[in-house]
């Protein structure tokens, strides 16, 4: 192939390749790369708007299209250009458009208006994107644009900005169909998003209309802190102290909290058990240069080994306001602290997941309120009892189970499962997570999991592998005092070791 007569061969052009290859056991691997140059001489000055990191953060264990061949961005943008349309469809499959489309899916308003997000690919393949849900908010553009620019996307540009705004209009007349309207500034010309919705400052700049709400006010922080818990033996109430700061260090009254509970859970060995104080800012008391609070839970009776004692507390924003006059919540922490029953020094729980790698698709977990987010809190409540019976309507089945490990197993899971985890939560509302399509290799479990957690187990396994036969297997496995012999044959390094399934 030549360069067109009419090319400027002064500027970048690029060059990519992509290549597969098969293999003998019947898969195959895929792998592209690309170089910029400029044909008469000259440096090929390229700013990745987007890199292969950030969308590995979501899609684990790599992405491919095409086939495979195609295995990150800069190749794929050589062919995704302005000039493309899928045929059938009429949609552009621009990179960027495309891209900003597929993963705001079942939130863009064209699709809430009834008309389905759809690319036809090879032999009439239908894709089709109108139930993607992004494990974050969408308009967390740092979320994919952390390249060479992470700031690029503060640019308004039109085929950008429309990408997700598709039911705006920008010219007479408006289009007919459900969910058009005018540009609330009346016809505007195709390149003139920057002269109002500049990068920074006022309301509808850019970064203000993709920030959250309390990003705009003048924030001074809520810390909350636990110290130390007393009477920790069981059937006895335990004293916890605490502190509640802003981010200065200066104490903050905890009676203009509008909430604050503390978990007691146990054993760290394993969670079987949790109780819990609400409204626990109420009961507060100042105690030196220290808070105390004396918890009207007890430890259980029959409790052994060591426990947790964990907090999470918010107040509304703005400052004072109620919770009808509210734009969010402010978020004082989920701190964890640990005590051995009889004294001496705690064990310690074992570190399944990590923060981060639960951070690094979601951005943030916001659950229950927004005011639970961490990993070492959760998991007192979601413990290997814990199930949806209270809250579950008569009638909707049998309770599920809510223990951490199973429950986010399956709803990571999600479309794959043969039976799609449905979960019952505040007020009885229903969570059915069986459209949920998981953006990574679902046997990369070290996406989520931290090395060497790879102890094979029904709880664990049977988050995944639902058939009737997994379970089955796994219930002749298991002896009648409830030893399991998974490790017999699934320990890493056995024939059908966990290791050879899954990527660790």
């Amino acid at each position: 192939a030549t360069l067109p007569a009419d090319a400027d061969l002064s500027v970048p052009h690029r060059v990519a390749l992509g290549a597969r290859r098969n293999f003998d056991d019947g898969t195959r691997g895929g792998a592209s790369a690309w170089m910029d140059f400029v044909p008469d001489g000259g440096d090929a000055v390229h700013i990745n708007l987007i890199d292969n990191d950030t969308c590995t953060n979501c899609h684990v264990g790599g992405f491919d299209g095409h086939g495979g061949r195609w295995t990150e961005p800069g190749s794929c943008q050589t062919c995704h250009t302005l000039q493309t349309t899928d045929p059938e469809s009429g949609n552009t499959v621009a990179f960027g458009v495309m891209l900003h489309k597929l993963h705001a899916g079942a939130g863009l308003p064209s699709v809430q208006a009834g008309e389905p997000y759809q690319i036809i690919g090879y032999r009439n393949t239908v894709y089709d994107f109108s139930d993607v849900h992004l494990p974050r908010p969408v308009t967390d553009c740092n979320a994919c644009h952390a390249g060479d620019a992470p700031d690029a996307w503060q640019q308004a540009e039109f085929n950008a900005c429309t990408s997700c705004h598709d039911r705006t209009a920008f010219a007479l007349p408006v289009p007919e169909g459900e969910g058009w309207a005018l540009h609330s500034a009346g016809p505007q010309g195709p390149n003139s998003c920057g002269n109002c919705h500049g990068p920074v400052g006022g309301p509808i700049s850019v970064t203000s209309a993709h920030q959250p709400p309390e990003a705009a006010l003048d924030l001074v922080g809520l810390n909350i802190t636990l110290l130390e818990a007393t009477n920790v033996a069981p059937g006895q109430n335990p004293t916890v102290y605490l502190t509640v700061t802003n981010d200065a260090g200066a104490a903050i009254d905890p009676a203009s909290l509008d909430f604050l509970e503390i978990v007691l859970a146990g054993p760290t060995s394993g969670y079987d058990w949790s109780v819990s104080m609400r409204n626990v800012h109420q009961a507060v008391v100042v105690d030196g240069d220290r808070l105390r609070v004396d918890l009207n839970v007890a430890v259980p009776a029959d409790a052994t080994g060591s426990i947790a004692i964990g907090a999470a507390g918010y107040r509304y924003l703005p400052y004072g306001a109620g919770r009808a006059d509210s734009i969010a919540r402010e978020y004082g922490g989920n701190p964890v602290i640990y005590a051995a029953l009889g004294g001496g020094d705690p064990v310690m729980p074992q570190a399944k997941v990590t923060q981060d790698a639960c951070n690094a698709c979601h951005g943030e977990l916001k659950l229950h309120g927004t005011f639970r987010r961490d990993v070492e809190y959760c998991v007192t409540c979601h413990n290997d009892t814990a199930t949806d019976a209270s809250v579950r309507p008569e009638g909707a089945g049998d309770p599920a189970s809510i223990d951490f490990g199973p429950m986010v197993h399956r709803i990571h899971a999600g479309a794959r499962l043969n039976e799609p985890a449905v979960i019952y939560g505040f007020g009885g509302s229903e969570h059915n997570y069986g459209e949920v399509h998981y953006p990574g290799d679902l046997s990369a479990c070290s996406a989520c999991h931290q090395s060497g957690a790879d102890v094979p187990s029904t709880k664990g396994c049977t988050g995944c592998h639902d058939s009737s036969a997994a379970k089955a297997h796994a219930a002749l496995e298991t002896a009648p005092d409830g030893t399991e012999a998974c490790g017999v044959c699934h320990s890493a390094g056995r024939e059908a070791g966990v290791d050879k399934f899954h990527t660790w």
